[in-house]
């Protein structure tokens, strides 16, 4: 494999399209976009540049599962310690760090675990089912202020 198509390789690994890999990799200034997409498209149908292509990719996605897990992993540390903190807080007093550690690793984690995704699913269904959304409020409420009672002592 020819430097140039290690290049062109590389970067279409790194989430260029195939086009924009060929433009970066070869001279291509005075090519029309038609002979770009064309020559680009030969690169990827090479055996060689295909297979690099293909292992960057499962590569580059393997690294950031991990990355992602071991983040989660972390998160879930930090916030345990904030919820423990909060927890046994003594005489009644709230630690506002640990309570401003706990909610932001939380806001995090949920992030992370596209709590957000399934809140937007959660919506349409409540669309559907207006009463739901109140059955549902009414018992976060409860569980909420009976957490918030157990971290509080009040």
């Amino acid at each position: 494999m020819t430097p140039k198509q290690k290049r062109f390789a590389r970067a279409v690994i790194e989430g260029a399209n195939p086009s924009g890999a060929y433009r970066s990799a070869y001279a291509a200034a005075g090519m029309s976009a038609k002979s770009v997409a064309n020559e680009a498209n030969k690169l990827m149908n090479d055996p060689e540049i295909s297979r690099m292509v293909r292992e960057g990719e499962q590569e580059a996605m393997a690294e950031s599962v991990w990355c992602r897990a071991r983040a989660i992993s972390q998160l879930e540390q930090v916030n345990q310690r904030c919820f423990d903190a909060l927890v046994s807080g003594e005489g009644g007093v709230l630690d506002r760090s640990a309570l401003s550690g706990f909610l932001e690793t939380s806001d995090r984690l949920n992030r992370l675990c596209f709590v957000d995704v399934e809140t937007e699913d959660a919506k349409a269904s409540f669309k559907a089912d207006p009463e739901r959304l109140k059955r549902v409020n009414d018992e976060s409420c409860r569980v909420f202020e009976s957490k918030l009672s157990t971290i509080t002592g009040l």
